[in-house]
């Protein structure tokens, strides 16, 4: 749901990035070979965008963001973008400090960001810069500038030679109010009243909010490898999200390398406990998925159905840490397939959470587990219906061990997230015969595959307390 951009004039700073020639010596005769755009090589750019705020508990406000980076000048097909050096500047009107201060709070702190949409010729990939709120005490009077260093979550890969043009495309804040002697809540919060929660801002119409356009040239061509040389793996053949580095190779650090654009790795014990302090909401997602098992060469829709998701935020040194636990809310997935490739068969499949699911959020990428119980019911062989009983399903549990692509998911926008899981063996079906050697031989085993696509995520109007619909209403 992108919001709607306009031109604010003199702010969005235009970056065109142009190709340098390689100059050859007049009557040479060696073939000529442009030069590769150099990734180290780097433009400032700049862009605001206004937008209007819900903040609680004062109302609406606009709130003006501003932010600042470094884009490569211009980068060879292949090479993702990731822009660097970030700096979002946030000016809290008069009317918002004022509001605050007149329901005794003292000071503010918690989380901002801003929506980064990178769109080339066939498509558009969401890269938001995030950053922290210190805890920052409210002037006596006039509006308060924040100047926050932050982070791209995501790269933005390059397929193929062509534009990429970077828009800011909405604004995001959670502003915890405190009263300026202690880190407590202020005196409304405490009898109840929600300390705040995040808030999506309405972009004003009539602004451009581009950030800069960057030129990606065609692919560097390789130089001959002499035989001697080793062959280096893939990257790709590292796993998606946090990629490592080949050892002994030398590492390019500008914004348009791959070092440039690979995420930082934790440390082991980064973002694993919870603060007693961590600031929490509820909030959910809209969800469905498809489950495609590979011993039936088939496919089992899931939902529509949703995710009640309660978050927390902290930080760790310089660190930005989230966690997250869910409970999946899914209806009963009727599927249909061809056993044996000539006997069709009907089922219906129904998943329960044996417990919620938990994850750890770390630079924009999400570490979850679930475990749920996958039942069979209404189960049909050529017609037939097979008497399974009310109580057929995977013996253990089915894990399913989650971890999101930045490229592809976001906490904020939603998105896709894909993994491998196995299921176990088949208990407790059949009434009058034993069918579970029969499920268990056709069903279970590895390989198997489950898509999740997230809508993007709904706020609590009560940030303390659950808020999913139920399952009858579809959105």
């Amino acid at each position: 749901m992108p919001p709607r951009i306009a031109r604010r004039a003199g702010v969005a700073t235009a970056v065109t990035a142009t190709m340098v020639a390689a100059l050859v010596a007049a009557g040479s005769a060696a073939p000529s070979t442009p030069a590769q755009p150099r990734a180290t090589d780097t433009v400032p750019a700049t862009a605001t965008m206004r937008g209007a705020c819900e903040i609680t508990p004062v109302g609406q406000h606009v709130i003006v963001a501003e932010l600042s980076v470094a884009l490569p000048a211009s980068v060879p097909a292949g090479t993702p973008i990731r822009p660097q050096d970030a700096s979002l500047r946030l000016v809290l009107p008069a009317t918002l400090v004022d509001g605050l201060r007149d329901r005794a709070v003292g000071a503010i702190e918690g989380m901002a960001g801003i929506g980064l949409a990178a769109q080339d010729d066939a498509d558009t990939v969401q890269t938001p810069v995030r950053a922290t709120v210190p805890k920052t005490a409210l002037p006596r009077a006039g509006e308060l500038t924040l100047t926050l260093p932050g982070t791209a979550t995501s790269p933005v890969p390059t397929t193929s030679p062509g534009t990429v043009t970077f828009r800011l495309n909405r604004l995001e804040v959670l502003l915890l109010p405190r009263a300026a002697e202690t880190p407590e809540a202020t005196e409304g919060a405490a009898t109840g009243e929600p300390s705040g929660k995040p808030v999506v801002c309405e972009p004003e119409t009539d602004q451009d909010t581009t950030l800069g356009t960057i030129r990606v040239a065609p692919p560097a061509t390789s130089e001959p490898t002499p035989p001697s040389s080793p062959i280096r793996s893939s990257p790709s053949a590292a796993p998606s999200g946090v990629t490592g580095t080949d050892e002994g190779a030398p590492e390019a650090t500008g914004p348009g390398s791959e070092a440039g654009t690979r995420q930082r790795q934790p440390r082991a014990d980064a973002c694993q406990e919870i603060p007693s302090d961590a600031y929490y909401f509820w909030s959910y997602y809209d969800i469905k998925g498809r489950v495609t098992v590979k011993k039936l060469r088939s496919g089992i829709d899931l939902g529509p159905g949703y995710l009640s998701a309660q978050l927390f935020y902290w930080t760790e040194g310089e660190i930005s840490c989230g966690a997250i636990f869910g409970d999946l809310l899914l209806p009963p997935a009727p599927g249909s397939f061809t056993v044996l490739r000539f006997m069709p068969t009907t089922t219906t499949v129904i998943i329960k959470q044996v417990r919620r699911a938990e994850g750890r959020i770390w630079d924009g990428v999400i570490i979850a587990r679930a475990v749920i119980d996958m039942f069979l019911s209404n189960v049909t062989v050529n017609g037939t219906l097979l008497d399974v009983g009310p109580n057929c399903r995977t013996v253990p549990a089915v894990v399913i061990d989650l971890r999101s692509n930045p490229v592809d998911w976001d906490v904020f926008l939603g998105g896709k997230i894909e993994a491998e899981f196995e299921i176990p063996q088949f208990s407790g079906c059949g009434v009058s015969e034993p069918l579970d050697p029969l499920f268990t031989g056709l069903i279970s085993g590895p390989g198997n595959h489950i898509v999740l696509e997230f809508g993007p995520i709904n706020f609590c109007p009560n940030p303390q307390e659950p808020c999913v619909p139920p399952l009858s209403v579809r959105r």
